[in-house]
């Protein structure tokens, strides 16, 4: 519901609105008055509150002694929050330092939840009374694709600290940890995904409604097999929790991992590495029943907490957190290793990379590839070994 449907459902009118935020703020030619949250998204219910920011230059306190100011409109509950001008602006400025800064996931951006959240307001509101944008252009001075790059950063730096949780719940037998920890992590990768189709609302809220917009579930452009399942279809089915048996759970968080691993792939070259996308080596779909499963092995798994790292167009794969042996892939080889999720076949692996030919050549990549992974540790132990 966008905020036209809204307000005709609760019969109130904006001019309503503004009048008593007016009167209620005291407002004066340079207040900047703007309509927030899910109602200039379209996302609004008939339970929806009726969010306005009011950005001034003011002191606050001369306004009111709280941070914001509610009231209700007919059967509307409006909630205006007072913001300094001066804050605004040093959090935007400091948001376009960090975007200056280059991309580097190992360390966090430092905006709290809270800024993030005022960040995408800011960028999405319907700003009141602007008829030639000047006050839009005076308070946003960034882009929906810098802000989905700190909505994909936030995502990828928790992440990876889930990922070495998750490797820890594991050697602990601590299963169901071990499966909160999954959904927590598929939760950040969704987050990722919608990244990636510049959709920058952070509310965990919001996740769903917002998967159900998107037109393509991106790994697709990784693995074409994924091409018919639809985003919102996937995360769905992979939030589900297995039997509460060791090992069903850890196949999940294996499962849960993998698609995860794609969703953060997919993002990162859309949103920071737009140039690798395009020559990426997209692994084809192959028909399975055409391959024996007599004559051919299943791949191993990577481990829970095996991660991958782009730089300068090169590839890196490495666990977090280890200290060990860092791999360099090629994209051919990079695409190997993706299908290294226990479950693919080696040959299924081989054809998806090379379709056109699979030879001696293209089955030594392979094994040389899976060596190397061995030796840095980098596949999947159980626990359950004596």
């Amino acid at each position: 519901m966008n905020l036209y449907e809204f307000l005709c459902q609760k019969q109130i009118s904006i001019e309503e609105v503004v009048a008593t935020a007016k009167s209620k703020g005291q407002l004066i030619e340079t207040d900047i008055l703007l309509v927030v949250g899910s109602l200039s998204e379209g996302l609004a219910t008939l339970k929806s509150d009726f969010d306005l920011i009011l950005i001034t230059e003011r002191d606050i306190n001369s306004i009111s002694d709280k941070k914001s100011i509610s009231w209700v409109v007919g059967s509307c509950l409006v909630d205006m929050e007072i913001k300094k001008k001066s804050t605004v602006l040093e959090l935007t400025s400091r948001f376009n330092t960090w975007v200056n800064h280059g991309w580097d996931k190992a360390f966090s951006a430092d905006f709290t939840p809270e800024e993030r959240k005022l960040l995408h307001r800011y960028l999405n509101g319907i700003f009141l009374d602007d008829d030639n944008n000047a006050k839009r252009n005076e308070i946003v001075q960034f882009n929906k694709e810098q802000l989905a790059k700190l909505k994909l950063h936030s995502a990828r730096h928790t992440s990876r600290t889930i990922q070495v949780d998750m490797v820890g719940h594991k050697l602990s037998k601590d299963f169901r940890s071990l499966a909160y920890a999954s959904i927590e992590l598929l939760g950040h990768a969704t987050d990722a995904l919608l990244a990636a189709s510049y959709l920058t609302n952070p509310l965990v809220k919001w996740r769903s409604r917002l998967l159900g917009t998107l037109l393509d579930n991106g790994i697709s452009q990784i693995n074409s097999k994924y091409v018919e399942t639809e985003a919102a279809d996937l995360i769905w089915y992979l939030h589900t929790l297995p039997e509460s048996e060791p090992q069903a759970i850890l196949s999940k968080a294996e499962e849960v991992v993998h698609y995860c691993r794609l969703m953060f792939l997919y993002a990162e070259l859309k949103l920071v590495y737009p140039e690798l996308l395009s020559s990426f080596h997209q692994i084809k779909q192959v028909i399975t029943s055409n391959i024996s499963r007599d004559d051919s092995k299943l791949l191993p798994c990577l481990e829970l907490d095996v991660d991958f790292h782009i730089d300068d167009g090169e590839i890196y794969m490495a666990r977090l957190n280890e200290f060990g042996e860092v791999i360099q892939a090629n994209l051919a080889e990079f695409s190997l290793a993706l299908q290294f999720d226990g479950l693919a076949l080696s040959e299924e692996a081989l054809r998806g990379v090379y379709p056109e030919q699979v030879d001696d050549k293209e089955r030594a990549v392979l094994n040389n590839l899976i060596s190397k992974f061995h030796q840095a540790n980098l596949f999947s132990e159980s626990p359950f070994s004596e």
